[in-house]
């Protein structure tokens, strides 16, 4: 799992990984599915184009609910597709 390199401390970074892991452990055993090995790497959007679009993913909801700004929004919203919230 690659995630946008947004925390500058270790110990900040060490603390996302386990909230993280411990979450999808404990989704995948009440779905009573195995939990994958998961390996999460804090990289730079600017190294991964694949983060860039979830920052600007997440920057058109944020800014759609937090700030009534739709601009950008309107531009994603025939493809967003809620198949479950998960938490």
């Amino acid at each position: 799992m690659i995630i946008d390199k947004f925390l500058t401390k270790e110990t900040e970074r060490l603390n996302f990984d386990m909230c993280t892991i411990q979450k999808i452990n404990e989704a995948c055993f009440k779905d009573g599915i195995i939990a994958p090995e998961i390996k999460i790497n804090h990289a730079s959007s600017q190294s991964y184009c694949g983060l860039q679009m979830a920052d600007f993913v997440a920057g058109s909801i944020f800014n759609k609910y937090e700030r009534r700004n739709e601009e950008y929004y309107k531009i994603i919203r025939s493809k967003i597709n809620v198949l479950e919230e998960r938490f």
